[in-house]
């Protein structure tokens, strides 16, 4: 009788064929790294052509040399306007209901006959800095433009303005102490156009020059930073006060000859306004 041939455990089988496939993939790996790499190397690319090294650079370093260019002219400009822009001789403040600057539109021009070449530089130059203070559709923009001459105020350094009712008020409303403008009466004793700290301009030939007598209802006036004892009380400034009070001499002498050649002396100790 032919004896059973022996069935193979099906796990031990299953077994021995992952070895098998494991020996298999190892072989061939090792295959592998023993055939030489008969790939060549990918060849490097050098710009030779100035065209070539051009675009190159171009592509790698453009947005790097805008960048430079931008800041190059940025230092040129601060550069400029440091070192070689005209210094103004005179600076006016205007802060008024209506923008005087939309009626006339050559007020800083209108202003050098009444001024002398203050800082010594060979030209004649007024600035005007105008913040509008009236009513507007936009109540923050005027919020805004109220504090921008707040702000100016209190830096101290701006000493002559001009300004109506309107732009007073912003500065003096519901405040008791005394003007921080000098008082133009005592400056100018007897003179019709100067009322306590203002100097009215509406008869004057600078303020018709300016249209301020076509506003009866609206009067404007100067009126001229008071120094006293302040900490703004420096050379600097009281230089500064006695181009504004010469200025301000040569207005009152174009409109009033009784007045010419007379300047009267700025006294700090009397002539502020009291409250």
């Amino acid at each position: 009788m032919a004896k059973k041939k022996k069935t193979a455990d099906p796990r031990q089988q299953e077994l021995h064929d992952l070895i098998e496939l494991k020996k298999m993939r190892q072989a061939a790996a090792e295959q592998r790294a023993m055939e030489p790499d008969f790939d060549p190397p990918a060849e490097k690319i050098v710009p030779k052509t100035f065209k070539e090294k051009w675009d190159n650079y171009w592509y790698h370093y453009k947005a790097a040399t805008w960048g430079g260019l931008v800041a190059a002219v940025l230092v040129v400009w601060l550069v400029k306007d440091l070192f070689f822009a005209a210094k103004p001789d005179l600076t006016l403040n205007i802060a008024t209901e209506i923008s005087l600057s939309a009626i006339n539109s050559e007020m800083q021009e209108d202003i050098h006959p009444y001024i002398s070449d203050y800082n010594g530089d060979g030209k004649l130059l007024a600035l005007i800095s105008e913040t509008p203070v009236g009513e507007s559709d936009d109540p923050q923009m005027v919020f805004a433009y109220q504090q921008k001459f707040i702000a100016v105020l209190a830096a101290g350094d701006e000493l002559l303005f001009l300004l109506d009712q309107e732009g007073y008020d912003v500065i003096f409303k519901g405040s008791d102490n005394q003007s921080m403008f000098i008082d133009m009466e005592k400056l100018y004793p007897g003179l019709d156009a100067a009322e306590g700290d203002k100097l009215y301009l509406e008869d004057l030939p600078l303020g018709k020059e300016w249209k301020l007598d076509r506003f009866p209802e609206n009067r404007f006036f100067f009126c001229v930073r008071y120094l006293g004892n302040s900490a703004r009380d420096n050379e600097k400034n009281q230089k500064t006060l006695q181009n504004c009070l010469d200025f301000v001499q040569r207005v009152v002498e174009a409109g009033r000859p009784e007045w010419v050649g007379k300047q009267p002396v700025y006294d700090p100790a009397t002539m502020n306004v009291d409250g």
